[in-house]
């Protein structure tokens, strides 16, 4: 019975969901892996799989299209669609518009080359003399690098292959960019020698923005981000999508550095037996020939 009443308060719930009206949701096309159109054309990505997760949940009708990042603004301000998915929220109110709750948290960091630097930390960058950086021209990061290093000098690009291929220049010191963005690059490069810092800053919650007109869809997509989390696909999504450029990386050579220790003192350890184990089996033969004297 109580079953029974679970499942009628559930369709409940998600019956009237089920119902509305047909909506337009947009995706910038080029913020790989959150949302991209890849080779085959298709609009593809982290924030397409979890929309469509909740698509499928409600049974909703949700058109999903792409179009550049000033152009799925310029619609959603002229009420051509309804909401924008993998939208930063602002940090300041914005009583244009609503946002979900997060679907995803993402950050900035620092990359080096592990060609050129055998070890890289916020300590060293702090130290080097006018460090060369090649980052975004954006009065935020640039603020955020000079308060580490005032004597920092700057290399402006536009785009993340830019950003990435900057590093093969010895005279780069670091690029600083959107970790998971900049990673993912580095990867479809085949530039596995490209690391980033554990320091990660700028952290900033994506989710999904709506026109204040559908209160609805709002309300559909948080109860369905909610629901996705709970059972599991919401982890399924972000391994697929983001885990293999969210690791924890470390150069080889820092490995190779504990590994040389650790093998060095167990030799020692081991001659050390060595030698022990010979001394004992002097003594011993000197003591036996003792006794054969004696007998």
């Amino acid at each position: 019975m109580r079953n029974l009443v679970f499942i009628v308060l559930l369709f409940c719930a998600i019956a009237p969901i089920s119902l509305l009206a047909q909506y337009k949701v947009m995706f910038s096309n080029n913020y790989p892996p959150y949302n991209y159109t890849n080779e085959k054309g298709e609009l593809v990505g982290f924030n397409i799989d979890i929309l469509d997760a909740i698509k499928e949940l409600y049974e909703a009708d949700i058109t999903i299209s792409g179009d550049s990042w000033e152009a799925i603004n310029k619609a959603l301000e002229n009420g051509d669609i309804h909401a924008i998915g993998g939208t930063h929220y602002p940090g300041n109110p914005d009583n244009k518009y609503g946002y979900t709750r997060s679907a995803i948290n993402t950050s900035h960091c620092f990359l080096y080359n592990t060609n050129h630097l055998s070890d890289f930390s916020l300590e060293l960058f702090r130290a080097a003399k006018e460090p060369l950086v090649a980052v975004w021209q954006n009065d935020v990061l640039n603020h955020y690098i000079l308060s580490i290093n005032p004597t920092a000098k700057f290399i402006y690009v536009d785009n993340y292959k830019e950003l990435i291929n900057t590093l093969d220049n010895e005279d780069v010191t670091c690029i600083f960019g959107q970790r998971i963005g900049s990673m993912y690059y580095a990867d479809k490069q085949g530039k596995d020698y490209i690391l980033p810092l554990e320091h990660r800053i700028l952290e900033r919650n994506m989710g999904f923005k709506i026109s204040n007109d559908s209160p609805e869809l709002l309300e559909l997509l948080n109860n369905g981000l909610e629901v996705i989390l709970a059972n599991g696909e919401h982890q399924r999504i972000y391994d697929k999508w983001i885990n293999d450029y969210n690791k924890s990386h470390k150069d080889w050579r820092y490995y190779l550095k504990y590994i040389l220790i650790t093998s060095s003192l167990i030799l020692v350890i081991f001659l050390l037996l060595v030698i022990i184990n010979w001394i004992l089996q002097l003594k011993v033969r000197s003591r036996t020939r003792d006794l054969q004297q004696q007998l």
